[in-house]
Order: structure tokens, then sequence, then C-alpha cells
């Protein structure tokens, strides 16, 4: 029996040269009965060995063989179209029930050993016709292009005395930027990069073509109204990056420019927009930004009534959020510890040195990363803390700014819980006695620091489980997964609910924007 072929298309990694459809020259053509007829070539001999490991298919029609060794003994293959399938184990190789599609004999060849193939090929029949009557043309053996050796960046012993042990990092020396040695091995690596990248040049432009032709890149975003403005992001074509606007209607949502980040980034190799927040009376927005790309931003605030930076300048902060008070005159942020770690919250009174800013709360457990916001209600300030498998949540009402942050909830190893501000009442979202997450709900009014406080709002169910909850004026949004499938489900003030039909077709969907309180409007992603 000869080798079994199947698989996108004929084709023989021989040791000599190789017989394709992109060469030189048309050499032969496969007859009605599977022979190579070989056509003004004498000297062109099919590799029996590369032969019994061919792939056959019919993509293009076009069939690729090996080519002889010219240090192998003369002789001559044939292909021969033999359905079949075998049933038993025959030969050791094969594979019971291996569904074999096409097999291929090879004639007797003095020296020649034919291989039987045992990959089930995932059971893919490949008809005949794909390959009789295609034509065989030589290619030249590919060229093999010798890649620059990557750069290694130098050692220095340095070790990190941590509460939890030594640890040894050869490379901390690159945390000096102003180190010489670091701009020359960031240099030899970009050169690396140019050189492996340069002989595909050609690809890269077109895969790049290909991929901007299937982009808009000048779109509009849809409108969200917030207060009193309708608030729209603009896209240009062969510009970077967006522009924020906003307007009085949806209809004149671009007349005027918040921020163009393009013009931002001037100068810049390296530009990133990280907080873009609006004061609650819509008169400042904190806007932060990185243009070095070591993760730690530059905060300032912008009057959009008059388009003039404030005083203010807050640098080497984290992307980890920022939150107004209601007067629009203190504002929340997060720092970093010396491992990037979003770790302490900030409050800055507009029109003050930062050297007088209060430190409100620090996260010391290496495990937890903070963040701080603002509820939709825009009546408290929350700051989470978190780590992979717990979390705890500060509150601060956004009238009295420089109350101290009350904790809604001591943390403990295992319960992860988070709370959003649903008008009269506080709702918890946690996996307390919840594998699956439930949500709980305690009155502004009691001592929601208590946990007696709390009492079920949404009950757990195995196999429901509750990714979050928005909470709006009149209703809460529930972002869960059932019976396996994403869903939206409305909960209303009067604990009647409704889901949002997307349909039992496999989907995704997720919440978007929706900043205004008080709305009957949802908007969402499919």
């Amino acid at each position: 029996m000869g080798p079994i072929l199947t698989g996108e298309r004929l084709r023989g990694p021989g040791a000599g040269r190789r017989i394709g459809h992109s060469g030189s020259g048309v050499v032969g053509q496969v007859d009605q009965v599977g022979q190579l007829v070989v056509g003004g070539r004498s000297d062109l001999d099919l590799d029996e060995d590369a032969f019994a490991r061919t792939q056959l298919g019919g993509v293009d029609h076009v069939a690729d063989m090996a080519v002889r060794n010219p240090r192998e003994a003369p002789g001559s293959a044939g292909i021969v179209e033999d359905h079949t399938v075998l049933c038993d184990v025959g030969d050791a190789v094969l594979q019971l029930h291996e569904h074999v599609g096409t097999v291929v004999d090879a004639e007797a060849v003095a020296g020649a050993e034919v291989l039987v193939d045992p990959d089930t090929h995932e059971c893919r029949t490949v008809p005949p016709p794909a390959y009789i009557g295609s034509t065989v043309i030589e290619e030249d053996e590919p060229t093999t292009t010798i890649s620059p050796t990557p750069p290694r960046a130098p050692r220095r012993d340095h070790t990190w005395h941590r509460p939890t042990g030594e640890v040894t990092d050869p490379y901390a020396w690159m945390r000096d930027l102003d180190d010489p040695e670091l701009l020359a091995h960031l240099e030899a690596e970009n050169a690396f990069a140019e050189a492996f990248f340069d002989p595909h040049r050609d690809t890269i432009d077109a895969i790049d073509a290909e991929i901007r032709s299937r982009v808009q890149e000048t779109d509009l975003s849809t409108p969200v109204r917030f207060g009193d403005w309708w608030y729209v992001v603009s896209t240009t074509e062969g510009q970077s990056y967006p522009v924020h606007h906003r307007g009085r209607s949806a209809d004149t949502a671009t007349e005027h420019v918040l921020l163009d980040e393009n013009v931002e980034a001037a100068g810049h190799d390296y530009f990133d927009l990280g907080a873009f927040d609006l004061s609650m009376d819509h008169r400042f927005v904190a806007w932060s930004t990185d243009t070095t790309g070591d993760e730690r931003y530059a905060l300032r605030v912008r009057d959009l009534t008059t388009g003039d930076e404030l005083d203010d300048r807050l640098d080497e902060i984290s992307n980890a959020g920022v939150a107004w008070s209601r007067d629009g005159d203190w504002l929340f942020y997060v720092t970093p510890d010396p491992q990037e770690r979003p770790s302490t919250v900030w409050r800055h009174r507009i029109g003050t040195p930062v050297v007088d800013d209060v430190r409100v709360f620090e996260e010391t457990d290496e495990r937890f990363f903070v963040s701080v916001g603002s509820t939709r209600s825009e009546d408290w300030i929350v700051i989470h803390t978190a780590s992979r498998t717990s979390s705890e949540t500060l509150v601060v009402a956004a009238g009295r700014p420089t109350d101290d942050a009350t904790v809604v909830s001591e943390r403990r190893p295992g319960i992860e819980y988070g709370i959003d501000h649903w008008g009269d009442s506080f709702v918890m979202h946690t996996n307390d006695d919840a594998v699956d997450f439930r949500l709980l709900i305690a009155s502004t009014d009691d001592d929601w620091a208590r946990p007696d406080a709390w009492s079920e709002l949404v009950a757990h169910e195995a196999g429901r489980r509750i990714l979050g909850a928005d909470a709006f004026a009149g209703h809460l949004v529930i972002h869960e997964w059932y019976r396996a499938q994403p869903r939206l489900r409305i909960l209303f003030r009067d604990r009647t609910e409704r889901v949002v039909d997307l349909g039992t077709e496999p989907h995704d969907v997720e919440p978007s924007t929706n900043p205004q309180w008080e709305t009957d409007l949802l908007r969402f992603t499919v």
C-alpha cells in the first residue's frame, strides 16, 4: 500500500528541488489516471521518499511534488485513484476506523521507501478531481534569511528586601531612566526590530492596508446626553487620536471642541489619555495624559467655558479614576507606590498647591489595588480596594468632601463586593454566601456600616452569575449570565422586572455609556 495523502494541497518536502505552483516553468501535468506526464524535462524525476510525505488537496487545482534528489537511484512514481475506508487496524501505524479518503500508490523503486501516514487529518476526504488534470511546475529552493542577533540587556546584582523575603532582580537598574546604558540598550532593541521587520516591509504594509480598508477612520460616535449637554467623540482619517466635543442638542453635539487629543499628542512619541471626567456642574474637565509610556499620568483641569487650563497640575498619578465633589471645588485622585500599584487616594482643592493635598486613604497590603470614582447619582464618592479574591469599599458624601471615608463592610478573605447608590438606598453586589453573587440593599438612613442593616434584594441562584448592577433613578440594570448566555435584566423600584430580549442565538452583551441618572433609555452593545 502507498502513502495516505490528505490535507490542503499536494505537497512534498523533498530533499532536492521542489515542483510547485509558483516556480519557473511548467514541467508536466497529472493525467486522468494520476500519472505525472513530464513535458520537455527528461532530467526531472519524482522523489518517492518525499512523495510518501506529500499532502493532497484541491484548493487551486495545482499539485506540488518533490523532485528526486540527484544522489538517489533513478526511478519513477505514479499516482493512482483508489478510494477506501480502513475499518480495522491492518498496519500498525493506521488508526482504527481511520477515514483515509484517498490512497496513493508508488511504483516499486530500488532503494525507495514508501511510508504510511498515521494522521487521521480530521477525517477530511479529498476527491481525485482535485489533482487529476492539474498543472505541475518547478519552483526554486526557498532562500533562508539569517535573522540578526537580538541584544541582551546587561545584568547587575540587585536584591529587593520585602516583607515576604528577599528577591533577586538583575534588571532593577533599568528603572533609572537616566542611565546611559539603558538608552543604548533600547536603541539596540529598536535597531534589532527594524532589521527583523525590514525584509517583510511589503507584507507589513499590505496587512496594514488591508486592516485600514475595513475601518471607517472618519467617524462619529453616537451622541450621549449628560446633564444639559450632549457629548460625542469624532475621529478623522489620517489622524491618530480622537477629538472630544459637546453641544446643546444631539444635532449640534460637535459644536464645541473640549479636547483634541491630536493637539495634545503633538511632539510626543507616545500619548495616552487616562482620565476625562467632568465636574458635576459641567464647567471643568479633569484630564490626564501619559506621554512616556511609564503609566504615570499628569492630571490637569480645563475650564470648559474658556478653554483655558487652570494652574492645578498633579504629576505622577495613577490611571485609577478621579472624582469631583458636588461643588466642583475638590478633586480626588490616586497615586502609585514604588511598584506602580495604585495605592493612595488624595483630596486636592482647586487653586491650591499640591503640597497641601490631603491623604484620604492608603492601601498598605500589596495584594490590593485602589480606584476612585463617583456614583451615577453624583451623591457619593466611592473608594474601592480589591485583590483577586476579596475587596473593600469606602464612601464619602460628595456634598461633604472633607468628611472621613467610611468603610461599608470590612474586608474578609474570599468575600468580594461593590456598591452603588440607588436614591434612598445602597445596593451591594457580593459573593457573600453566594458563589454566583447576589444583591443586597440597605437604606441610606440606616447605619449601613452594620452588617444587619442589609437585606436581600436579589437572591442567589446557582448557575445564574450576576456580574454587576448599575443603578438609575427608577431602576437597576443587572448584568448576568443565565443558561450560558449573557443578558441584561431590568429591576424596577416596585420589584417588577423585564429581561432585554436578544433571542436564543449565541451572543454577547455589555452595558454601554450611560451617564444620565434620570433616564428611561439604556445603551448597550451586542
